[in-house]
């Protein structure tokens, strides 16, 4: 009996530059109009393997390792989540595109909203999947919410990686089988490479310095300081998710074009969980501004 072929239509295809003295891995795929997409934790660009096809048709599709994290090297910065954007940006700029489209994931999605603050007039539209924004109205009240201990330990000076380092495959799996709803599509087959990654200490520590920076993150983003993001936004929750009301709640006050969508049958993956229906809307969404 002949063996089945493995599906490699959903691969990235990876390249690698110089950004601000780090290397950055990233996939540049399709034509049109640009799209970046922006992962969380504890994941890589390949949380976007199933989205990447359905857009490639009608878009130029950017993914990118945060710095820390897969291909990347470790930031030189710092990982504030507008030093991260920083990074992101030069990037953008030395593939040619001075307008564009942001979209992000869990900690990635933190990383978009940034962006679009700090490039404001660059960013065509921005879409935040399933995600609290350090400093925004309802942040305290989100962080502290039972059962969202992991924000706090892995706020911890070098005690998370003490205690994860020996067991990251186990530790992992306990998110992504505890967020998620469609648990085929978080597999341990489809979650593999995602240990693999940050089963190296540089990405285990990069990943947890994504949450010790909360605090710089909250005080670079207090909404009394800054005036109303114009920026069109859509922001996603997970039908399934704990978090899917914090994820617009909190933008009331502080976007001016704000539109909201429940991703159905889906816990916080939403890209793996329902890629089809993020697709679709996020090329209405793009379309519509």
């Amino acid at each position: 009996m002949q063996k089945e072929k493995p599906n490699t239509s959903h691969l990235l295809n990876k390249r690698e530059d110089i950004i601000r003295d780090i290397n950055l891995s990233y996939s540049l795929q399709g034509n049109g109009p640009p799209v970046l997409l922006i992962h969380g934790w504890p994941q890589t660009q390949d949380a976007w393997r199933h989205i990447v096809p359905l857009l490639m048709d009608y878009y130029t599709v950017i993914t990118v390792d945060l710095p820390g994290i897969g291909g990347s090297s470790p930031s030189k910065e710092g990982y504030s989540k507008k030093e991260l954007s920083w990074y992101i940006h030069d990037l953008i700029v030395k593939l040619g595109y001075d307008k564009i489209a942001v979209i992000g994931h869990d900690i990635g999605g933190q990383v978009a909203y940034s962006y679009s603050r700090q490039f404001a007039e660059e960013v065509q539209a921005l879409v935040v999947i399933d995600v609290p924004i350090p400093g925004l109205p309802g942040w305290e009240q989100e962080r502290g919410k039972w059962p969202r201990w992991h924000f706090a330990f892995h706020q911890q000076k070098e005690l998370p990686e003490i205690l994860v380092r020996d067991n990251v495959a186990s530790y992992l799996k306990y998110f992504f089988n505890g967020l998620s709803y469609n648990k085929k599509a978080m597999a341990d087959s489809e979650v593999q490479p995602f240990i693999k990654a940050y089963s190296n200490e540089e990405a285990l520590h990069a990943g947890f310095e994504f949450y010790r920076a909360f605090e710089q993150d909250a005080t670079e983003n207090k909404s009394k300081l800054l005036p109303k993001l114009k920026t069109h936004l859509l922001a996603i929750g997970g039908e399934h998710s704990r978090m899917k009301d914090a994820v617009h709640e909190q933008f009331r006050d502080v976007a001016e074009n704000l539109k909201w969508e429940m991703a159905p049958d889906s816990g916080h993956f939403i890209p793996e969980e329902n890629p089809a229906w993020l697709a679709k809307m996020i090329m209405e969404f793009i379309e519509h501004n």
